[in-house]
């Protein structure tokens, strides 16, 4: 749920990006950083190594004003680990007000596309959340290989409740544009229609 910070004038809303090793994940945080100008864009924190089991990745993003309020996007990749500290978990999954899934459309990595849904989808359940209360959107990526799916195979495959969903090469920052502005939307649209 979004926090507005009523004396900075500030709202901070969370997503958190779940999918197989490989797929993405942080290429497409790269991208959105490319994307954003220096005057809105923060930085991004990794913690930990790549290959630790137990690293996330932070990208804080200005996403622009609602009236004289400054939108600031949360967007986390939690560790791969479900053997996570469960106090870790928690404060993660707290106050999420979206999820972006971010898939190998390659034909050879469906099978750890399922693995990785299935493990993202109980861990949002484990915390008490279900993805038709947030914001999701899925990101197939990797379009720029010759096995790549085309968006409407990986949709059957992966995306049953027909969530937006995106075709992109994060690595050109080809397509991502449209994810992080589906995101953006996707806030604004939730902040509007609750307050």
């Amino acid at each position: 749920m979004a926090y507005v910070n009523f004396d900075s004038k500030e709202i901070h809303t969370k997503f958190l990006c779940f999918g197989p090793t490989g797929s993405g994940k942080t290429e497409t945080f790269r991208s959105f950083l490319r994307q954003t100008s220096e005057d809105v864009q923060e930085g991004m924190l990794e913690l930990g190594e790549s290959s630790d089991e137990f690293s996330f990745k932070f990208l804080p993003i200005s996403v622009g004003y609602i009236k004289d309020f400054h939108l600031k996007l949360h967007l986390f990749i939690p560790s791969q680990s479900t053997r996570m500290y469960e106090t870790v978990e928690k404060v993660m999954f707290s106050g999420v007000d979206g999820v972006l899934f971010t898939f190998d459309s390659r034909l050879k990595s469906m099978d750890r596309n399922l693995v990785a849904y299935e493990e993202a989808s109980e861990r949002i359940a484990q915390a008490k959340l279900s993805l038709d209360s947030l914001s999701t959107v899925f990101q197939y990526n990797h379009k720029d290989e010759k096995t790549a799916l085309a968006v409407k195979d990986m949709d059957r495959h992966l995306n049953h409740q027909q969530f937006a969903s995106y075709q992109t090469c994060a690595k050109l920052d080809d397509g991502t544009p449209g994810v992080l502005d589906e995101i953006s939307k996707m806030v604004i649209k939730k902040i509007i229609h609750t307050s």
